[in-house]
């Protein structure tokens, strides 16, 4: 085939999307075109002369004003978005035009936001080759740390006030700006900071790369990103990362895991002390996402070569496979898992009339690889077919039965009597597995004295689309509710039961409390935490979460729960502020006015979806404005 790749011109000097072009050229005839339009400076080349039925597949990498020059409709037109650059003035741009391709999104939030207006996304996450990377020295001892200044957004002083409490020996500012940005600002230097050392553009990578592995952490240097090379390259030399909490580092740093992440509004110093195990972490991860980018590029390049119309909706995002020319250098893909000895695991599905969902459930379990799994399944005296469905597969279940129980967590505890696994894991009816090899790349590097195992999740929304949620290390989110922090992101962060895998002695010891309908598994874990049992995360997606279920109709149950929980064991002035706040957010009128601005909303999308764009962004500062207010309420009453 004969691709057009259109790429931002700047690309040509950070390289950011050389990997993208190597992966096209190494399976099809390419020819690059350079977009200038973004560079209103002087004397800048004019784009060569472009006839787009010259080609079979159009890629256009970022440059979005490129879109003006195709004036009639190509079969084959994919899109490679940054979620950065579509970010303007606070809110997400979108153009018609953009409608005619199919989207990469290389985010799990631009995936999102493509998918209310274009569903032809396919969501895919990079990650460097972790052998082109020489590992910093492991021991280290002085606490180094390297800043890329690139943007006003982030500047010294943000870097200083994140560092406050602890001495750093070294602080490297590299002084490269983006595009049309500022160079540093005159500062002062803190007392905290042991030695400056200014540096700028370098004559080649390597130099960067040698001197960058002299530090032990870095300090990403953007709010947003479009994948973030940068702080991926540190993660791979195993850097701790120090970024902001959004896209894209909050895809790929686990707050207090293989990273640290901080609200950008409100910077405060941080806890460097174990910037070295962080560090590690996070070259491990690069190691496994590595493979996994590896695995899912023959669905990219199927992807790519399908033309629109040749795709479904249900299909895009699912990864399924298309036809196209054998690739001209083979792929790699991950090795099979190998069996996990010693390791033995219960996986528990509770359901009551829940036949639509069940077997893709079932299925997701029963298709593990790599592990000695014992399923069990209890059903609540379904009379639906769901016991129907059961029966198919009953062959491969340890045990199941169709009785009436006492709702979801009675029936979770009724499971211990039918199980000898050494680890359970519930994972209810609708949820599921994100692949064949989950359960093998959740136990691949358990510490021995690990007593709960997580991981992170998709949760599936009402209109289908998913949202990425990271679990953050359980320390982070326990000393949070012993100082009251909470909020909404709190929440998030607590690993979903249908990721998380449980001593089966610890669990037996402790049982869920059944005072609580909805969030008994958190307060299984607080108290779990209470007794100083060790929490790991394996820092891997584990699970699709169906938003759909019992607690989809229950917000008001759920907010009250969580914050009965969050009294009992944490700070209770905080954990009532945070109860107002959740109050608030469950009145009537608010859930009616959202209600009627949905519907409405999703019907101007369909007929002027620019408006529709403006008008969310217009909503968001409403919003915003009106959250602080309610937080001010909420801390004063």
């Amino acid at each position: 085939m004969r691709v057009a790749f259109v790429d931002h011109s700047f690309h040509q000097k950070t390289q950011s999307s050389r990997f993208f072009l190597d992966l096209i050229r190494a399976h099809w005839t390419v020819e690059v075109i350079l977009d200038h339009s973004w560079d209103h400076s002087a004397n800048r080349p004019a784009t060569a002369a472009f006839e787009p039925d010259d080609y079979d597949i159009i890629i256009i990498y970022q440059a979005h004003e490129f879109f003006d020059r195709i004036k009639h409709k190509h079969p084959n037109i994919v899109f490679v978005p940054m979620y950065d650059a579509m970010i303007w003035a606070g809110q997400f741009f979108w153009r018609d035009c953009f409608n005619q391709a199919k989207v990469v999104s290389f985010s799990w939030a631009l995936h999102e936001e493509v998918m209310r207006r274009n569903p032809f996304s396919s969501p895919f996450q990079y990650f460097p080759d972790p052998a082109q990377y020489q590992p910093i020295d492991p021991d280290q001892e002085a606490l180094r740390a390297f800043f890329w200044y690139r943007t006003k957004a982030i500047g010294p002083q943000t870097v200083f006030d994140l560092c406050q409490g602890q001495f750093l020996d070294c602080l490297t500012l590299h002084n490269a700006p983006d595009p049309h940005q500022d160079g540093l600002a005159p500062w002062s230097c803190p007392a905290h900071i042991g030695h400056l050392e200014l540096t700028g553009w370098f004559e080649s990578e390597r130099d960067y790369l040698n001197l960058l592995r002299r530090h032990g952490v870095f300090f990403a240097p953007r709010s947003l990103e479009g994948i973030g090379m940068s702080f991926l390259e540190a993660m791979a030399l195993g850097q701790c990362v120090v970024a902001p909490d959004a896209p894209t580092m909050n895809e790929y740093i686990s707050n207090g895991t293989n990273g640290l992440l901080y609200p950008l509004e409100r910077p405060r110093a941080l806890d460097l002390s174990r910037s070295r195990e962080m560090g590690a972490r996070a070259r491990d991860s690069v190691e496994r996402g590595f493979r996994r980018w590896q695995a899912s590029q023959e669905a990219l390049l199927d992807f790519i070569a399908a033309p629109k119309e040749s795709l479904t909706r249900s299909a895009v995002g699912s990864g399924v496979s298309r036809s196209r020319p054998s690739p001209a250098v083979p792929l790699s893909a991950p090795p099979s898992p190998a069996p996990i000895e010693g390791k033995r695991i219960s996986v528990v599905t509770v359901c009551l009339n829940a036949a639509p969902v069940l077997e893709s459930t079932l299925l997701s379990v029963l298709s593990q690889e790599g592990v000695a799994v014992e399923f069990v399944v209890l059903d609540g005296g379904s009379t639906d077919g769901s016991v129907e469905i059961i029966r198919r597969h009953a062959e491969r279940l340890a045990y199941w039965h169709s009785a009436p129980d006492g709702g979801i967590y009675p029936a979770m505890m009724l499971a211990l009597e039918h199980i000898s696994g050494d680890w359970v894991l519930f994972m209810n009816a609708g949820d599921r597995f994100v692949s064949a090899d989950t359960l093998a790349r959740m136990f691949a590097a358990v510490p021995a004295d690990a007593d709960v195992i997580y991981g992170h999740h998709l949760y599936r929304q009402s209109d289908g689309s998913d949202r990425y949620r990271r679990a953050v290390d359980f320390e982070i989110t326990w000393r949070r509710l012993q100082t009251g922090a909470l909020g909404y992101d709190w929440i998030a962060g607590i690993p979903a039961h249908q990721a998380t895998a449980v001593r089966r002695d610890l669990l037996q010891d402790l049982r869920f409390d059944l005072r609580y309908r909805w969030a008994a598994d958190h307060d299984l874990l607080f108290r779990a935490r209470r007794q100083q049992a060790r929490f790991f995360n394996c820092d891997e997606l584990i699970a699709i979460y169906d938003g759909s279920g019992q607690s989809l109709g229950n917000f008001k149950g759920c907010h009250q729960e969580w914050a009965a929980i969050a009294r009992n064991h944490g700070d209770p002035v905080g954990a009532d502020r945070f109860g107002r706040e959740m109050a608030i957010h469950d009145s009537v009128i608010v859930r009616t006015a959202q209600a009627l601005f949905r519907s409405r909303f999703e019907s101007l999308q369909r007929r002027h979806p620019v408006l529709a764009a403006r008008l969310r962004g217009v909503v968001r500062r409403v919003l915003g404005a009106a959250m602080a207010g309610r937080r001010l309420l909420c801390r004063t009453s």
